[in-house]
């Protein structure tokens, strides 16, 4: 089992309408992740803002609010635009995979695949978020810019350095008073 460095297990949201992908993505994922799940693109948006999960699949093709349009939200949103996205799809033409990381996803498999190769996938991705996350500990100046995060995590990495810097004499500034600047509930601001 994988652990990350708070010692859980991390945590993926599925966002899935088909009942038996869903299902078996379930079973399939859940000794290695905590699984979470939702089942249109509408549901997947509140619960990736309500837990901000480790990583988020998502079927491409989904009623009410699809893969395409739920990834450009996540990525648009200081909340989640951190989040490892993959996309799961029965359309593989090249035009469609472009179409898909050009919304903002961060790898995108072909249906029918491997639940192997999906494991690797969401493997590989978090160690990569968890190796970022560490460097950023390691950094006492955030200014210089960095290809592996976007420009929406660097304003923000910017913003809460300069919050925590303006407060640091404040012996009465605390978590809330931080969330509350960064517009954030505490657990959003923390998973982020």
């Amino acid at each position: 089992n994988q652990m990350i460095d708070n010692g859980f297990l991390p945590s993926v949201l599925i966002v899935e309408d088909s009942n038996e992908m869903r299902t078996y993505l379930q079973q399939s994922l859940k000794k290695e992740y905590v699984i979470k799940l939702a089942i249109d693109g509408v549901q997947g948006w509140e619960m990736a803002l309500n837990i901000i999960p480790d990583l988020i699949v998502t079927d491409l093709m989904m009623p009410v609010r699809d893969g395409l349009s739920l990834c450009k939200m996540l990525r648009e949103d200081e909340r989640t635009s951190h989040i490892p996205i993959i996309i799961l799809t029965a359309k593989a033409s090249l035009e469609h995979r472009i179409e898909g990381l050009k919304a903002g996803a961060d790898d995108y498999l072909e249906k029918p695949f491997k639940i192997d190769e999906l494991r690797a996938r969401i493997n590989n991705l978090v160690n990569q978020r968890q190796k970022l996350k560490e460097k950023y500990c390691n950094i006492l100046g955030f200014g210089t810019s960095n290809s592996d995060t976007s420009d929406i995590d660097e304003e923000f990495l910017k913003r809460a350095v300069k919050q925590v810097e303006q407060n640091i004499s404040n012996e009465n500034w605390s978590i809330p008073e931080f969330s509350d600047t960064m517009n954030m509930s505490r657990s959003q601001l923390f998973r982020k």
